[in-house]
This record gives structure tokens, sequence and C-alpha cells, in this order.
């Protein structure tokens, strides 16, 4: 099982940028911390489900890396259940960020990770740059 570097927070922290209160994000979704999508329970309750933390009046730079560190955990989980093929660790590092952007449920479905998974490891930064837009725009990350 592999497990994300202090590399790949470093890049998703960078990629993603580091807010302590509410802000929308590319595609106008609300989002707070390191790209967290308030869920409609978040956005009624004003408490952050997976550090049991209150929102509405920002979070502390301690507050954000406990919800990143809950967020990248599902997403490291999710590809170490999809990806078949030996991973390094940039490799990991990079999916894991790719996933966290565009669903768990998109990257199952990829072309991307069926490559992946056969061997066309030379094939996946093709496949990552055809996943550069959220909301229709392009995006930074």
């Amino acid at each position: 099982m592999y497990s994300i570097s202090k590399d790949g927070l470093r890049a998703i922290m960078k990629l993603e940028g580091f807010k302590k209160s509410v802000y929308r994000d590319v595609a106008g979704l609300l989002t707070i911390g390191v790209g967290h999508l308030l869920t409609k329970a978040e956005l009624s309750s004003g408490q952050l489900q997976d550090v049991d933390v209150m929102w509405r009046h920002g979070l502390s730079d301690d507050m954000v890396l406990e919800l990143l560190n809950a967020d990248v955990a599902k997403f490291v989980t999710g590809v170490n259940n999809v990806v078949t093929s030996r991973l390094s660790q940039a490799e990991l590092d990079t999916l894991v960020s790719f996933s966290f952007n565009i669903g768990l449920g998109n990257f199952g479905k990829s072309t991307l990770l069926r490559k992946l998974n056969a061997g066309e490891h030379s094939a996946v930064p093709a496949e990552l740059r055809k996943w550069n837009k959220a909301g229709g725009k392009e995006a930074k990350g």
C-alpha cells in the first residue's frame, strides 16, 4: 500500500492554494482549506465532517492541514484500490493529486487508469493533459 509523500502534499497545497476561509474554486464551488469542497451537510451545519471543526469563522493553519490530511487519505486509499501497476513515489503523488481534482469516480473510469494498469506508463502524461478544465475553465492544477 502506497502513501503520499511530503513533497506530494506540498504539491497539492501549491496547486490548490491554502485558504483559511471559504472561497469559490475555479468551478465556482464553495471551498475551504486546500481544495476541500464543502458538502451540503457541511454548508448547512457549519461543521466540517471529517475533522469535527466549525468552519464559518475560518480555520487555523493546523485545522487546514488536518482537513487536508483527512481529504488526501481518501484519495490515497482510492488510488491504491484501483491501480494494479507498480508505481514510483512521484507517480503515486501525481495520481493522488490528479484524483483529488477530478474525483475518484472519474479516475476509476479514465483511459489514464486503463493505460497505467496495462503497463503503458509512457501514455500517462498525455492522458493527464486531457484533464485541464474545471467548470469549463482551464485550471492551474
